[in-house]
């Protein structure tokens, strides 16, 4: 009862529909047991010579099979309409999830993991719980029409299938925890594959450069045979559980008709019942035999629909702290003092204190390891936790809402991520509130008016992993000009050019210069004195910060 009150909560929005598909499944049932007791009235009309009633008995059972047929496609065309809509709501709350989440919430695990719960893991509860439930519905309409047939026959018949029915459920209910084990196992394994797989495929080009293909057979060989064997494990537990109930359903549907032909014999119920009760039987022990299995189904993916609502309430906490207060944007002040970071692996980071102010250019260098990123990982409120004070607006960073902040913020980090998208489109994010003028005064700030220029469909050029490829440099001066687009007092440039040559670095560090509307903080290596004009204050971690 209680993984049906967890069910509901998906299936509610569609009550309608869901009582349309109840009402079919119960006239399907009705329509396939009169259809049953007709067809003793064909046999007792043979027996008796009464050709009128054979004629209106076989019309019946006729029209009572042909509306079975079609009330049995109408069912399962809603069910499979219901399956797919409650998964897709269940991935649209998991989107809404990731929209309201945070930065360190949504990375306490993987997207690969996030990505894995809304398809393999969905999977699992489409075809296990969603699917079984509808079955057992469809089963229990018949088990219930089967039982009325039956009482119509003779009551002793109910009497007999009610203690042959105890026996088919007692037995095959030993496996349902091991079935419900078993499906978290496959959830499980499938996880841990795409998991893996997703990781040493992205590394394809290294592996190719260095002759290490084979890394991938040997890799990816272990959790593809773990699949394997848990699937074959799971298909041999659902067999002997199929098997175990079709040889109970077998003597139960037997013993019915024997029973009835014990009736038959002493004058109890006509001879035609014989061929009434095996059909009832077959509609009382099937669905029984086939109930312990799509129980224990239906109670087996419940685990992965827990582990999925449970992502998405982690997902949804709101958000605790003030409100980052912008004030004059020409006053902008950032400021540390006694700042340390301490990370779970027990690396600590002592950073320098610090006073940044104005629109001004700052230049953090200084070794890797040193604390660069770090700092501008808690000024981004990418990392959280610190000990000692960080200042904006003379608000301490720890105890304002992340969202304010990054409101305040425009990150650029080493690598831009390039969505499957127009290049326009991957500039705006979504954002519908650009005019045209701004978005190409963007465009040419960036330098990426020539850019588009020198590709045939311009901006409207589809970039990305599945796309036209583009070079480093130019995913970069996107990332930039979606920070110029955000129009955000303050530019956070994370080793922008760290993977760049020469030349192309200083063209956009030259870029970022121009920037004279906002405070820009950027971590560099490519500090010489062809660029180090460009920045009112170069600040060296070498000399202040403490790893």
């Amino acid at each position: 009862m209680r993984n049906v009150k967890k069910l509901w909560k998906w299936l509610s929005p569609y009550k309608l529909r869901l009582l349309w598909t109840t009402l079919l499944a119960v006239t399907d049932s009705v329509a396939m047991v009169l259809a049953a007791l007709t067809v003793a009235n064909i046999l007792n009309a043979i027996v008796q010579l009464d050709q009128a009633a054979f004629v209106r008995a076989s019309v019946l059972s006729t029209a009572f099979f042909g509306l079975g047929i079609i009330t049995t496609y109408l069912y399962n065309a809603n069910v499979a309409i219901l399956n797919e809509s409650v998964v897709a709501d269940i991935r649209r709350a998991s989107l809404k999830a990731f929209e309201q989440s945070e930065f360190q919430t949504f990375h306490k695990d993987k997207s690969e993991n996030y990505a894995a719960s809304m398809v393999t893991e969905l999977d699992i509860i489409s075809t296990r719980s969603l699917s079984s439930f509808f079955k057992i519905v469809s089963n229990v309409s018949n088990l219930v029409a089967s039982i009325i047939g039956l009482t119509y026959l003779h009551i002793s018949l109910v009497i007999i299938s009610f203690v042959l029915a105890t026996l088919m459920f007692t037995i095959p209910g030993l496996f349902q925890k091991r079935m419900q084990e078993m499906a978290q196992k496959v959830a499980d394994s499938n996880s841990t594959l795409l998991v893996k797989m997703s990781h040493w495929l992205a590394g394809f080009s290294i592996l190719n450069d260095y002759d290490a293909k084979q890394l991938l057979r040997e890799q990816l060989t272990a959790p593809i045979d773990d699949v394997k064997a848990v699937k074959i494990a799971d298909g041999k537990l659902a067999a002997i559980v199929s098997a175990v109930s079709m040889m109970l359903s077998m003597f139960a549907q037997i013993g019915m008709i024997v029973f009835t032909g014990l009736l038959a014999l002493k004058q109890l119920v006509p001879a035609g019942a014989i061929l009434s009760t095996g059909n009832l039987a077959g509609m009382i022990f099937g669905p029984l035999s086939a109930l312990t299995v799509y129980i224990s189904q239906f109670q087996s993916g419940f685990g992965t629909l827990d582990k999925i609502e449970a992502m998405i309430a982690q997902l949804k906490g709101q958000p605790t702290g003030q409100v980052a207060q912008l004030g004059d944007t020409n006053a902008i002040t950032i400021q540390s003092r006694d700042l340390l970071v301490t990370f779970d692996d027990g690396r600590m980071v002592q950073l320098p204190n610090l006073s940044l102010v104005g629109k001004r250019h700052y230049a953090i260098v200084g070794p890797s390891g040193i604390g660069k990123s770090v700092f501008l990982g808690l000024l981004s409120k990418n990392i959280h936790q610190y000990e000692g004070h960080l200042q904006l607006n003379h608000q301490e960073v720890k105890e304002l809402t992340e969202r304010s902040v990054k409101d305040l913020i425009a990150y650029v980090p080493q690598s831009t991520y390039i969505f499957n998208l127009s290049a326009k489109e991957n500039i705006l994010l979504g954002n519908t509130d650009i005019s045209p003028e701004h978005y190409q005064a963007v465009v040419a700030r960036a330098g990426l008016d020539s850019v588009f220029a020198s590709w045939p469909q311009g901006d409207a050029t589809l970039i990305g992993d599945a796309h036209h490829s583009i070079s480093g440099g130019q995913a970069q001066r996107i990332g930039i000009a979606r920070a110029l687009l955000s129009a955000k007092p303050i530019m956070l440039l994370d080793e922008v050019t760290a993977n760049l040559d020469r030349t192309t670095a200083h063209e956009i560090e030259k870029t970022i210069h121009a920037f004279d509307d906002r405070l820009t903080i950027s971590v560099t290596h490519h500090l010489d004195e062809t660029n180090q004009a460009f920045y009112d204050e170069v600040i060296d971690f070498c000399h202040e910060a403490k790893v």
